[in-house]
């Protein structure tokens, strides 16, 4: 199983996710090989919109095989907390979270914390959480299946980790059977397929190359 996923973060408005899914469906329909992994399970696709498009990419993505993912979810439970989004609200349109991404982290003051009150919260909703580590020093959360690994460095700059530094750093971490390891940080179809050759990658959690369908699709090509 390889996982592919779509990270969107402040992006895209309402017509311009209309417009990504059109040329990303359409690619899809003429290859019967993603079309075929897709059904296999050999590939996962999870599509991560802003919260306010979780329903319409749930919509958009139906009969398709693609996944929602949802870039957050609160740490609060329903209630009195304006602008929050509990995991129970989303729980039967997203199938997905990303958890600890280093923005959130950096920007918003997310401490180890509040990351494992998160991924419980995902998981009694029956949530799959992806939760992102920067460094061997971010704490490897026990009851998450999917781990990624972004560098601070590599995200949004270009410069993509090298793939030998990468396994490095899934030695150090030293996950369990049952947890998929993941790598972020400047993924593109330039790239991705070193990363790949290394045959103990099980995914991408990828921020710009997704904004482009064409170029997210030729990414789904290159790990099959």
């Amino acid at each position: 199983m390889q996982y592919l996923i779509a990270n969107w973060k402040a992006n895209k408005n309402l017509e311009e996710i209309h417009d990504w899914f059109e040329t990303f469906l359409t690619l899809l329909e003429q290859d019967e090989k993603v079309t075929h992994a897709l059904e296999s399970q050999e590939i996962h696709i999870i599509i991560c919109p802003s919260f306010p498009f979780l329903l319409t990419v749930k919509e958009l993505t139906k009969n398709t095989g693609l996944s929602v993912g949802a870039q957050d979810i609160s740490v609060k439970a329903p209630g009195k907390y304006t602008g929050e989004v509990p995991a129970v609200l989303i729980s039967n349109i997203a199938e997905y979270t990303i958890i600890g991404h280093s923005e959130r982290r950096s920007y918003f003051g997310e401490t180890e914390e509040i990351i494992k009150e998160k991924i419980a919260l995902a998981t009694s909703n029956d949530i799959t959480s992806i939760s992102c580590l920067r460094n061997s020093e971010d704490i490897v959360p026990q009851n998450a299946t999917i781990i990624a690994y972004e560098p601070v460095s590599a995200i949004g700059s270009g410069q993509n980790e090298e793939p030998a530094l990468v396994m490095e750093m899934k030695r150090r971490l030293n996950l369990g059977t049952e947890q998929s390891f993941l790598y972020g940080g400047s993924v593109t179809r330039d790239n991705i397929s070193a990363y790949a050759q290394t045959g103990e990658i099980s995914g991408y959690l990828v921020g710009t190359a997704s904004l482009d369908a064409t170029h997210f699709f030729e990414l789904a090509r290159a790990i099959l």
